[in-house]
């Protein structure tokens, strides 16, 4: 029985670990200077971009704003936080 219960533990660990490998996070670039992290829900070309923060919040950047969006994976972006 523990042999069954180590082979499920690891097929959860590997579902676990490939979805954040799969999971993206991505830095907003603000004129101002600023910068918004946590990943985006619109379009990057969307009027206003969406973005869910990595704390959990929501904010929503007018396109004038914004001058670059880079795409990152989550783990390089949490490592950076």
């Amino acid at each position: 029985m523990s042999a069954l219960s180590f082979r499920i533990g690891l097929i959860v660990l590997g579902g676990v670990l490939g979805i954040a490998a799969c999971a993206s996070a991505d830095v907003v670039m603000l004129k101002n200077g600023g910068q918004v992290r946590g990943q985006l829900q619109t379009a990057v070309d969307a009027p206003v971009v969406v973005v869910n923060t990595l704390l959990g919040g929501t904010v929503a950047i007018d396109q004038s704003d914004i001058d670059n969006i880079e795409r990152r994976s989550l783990l390089v972006e949490e490592y950076e936080s």
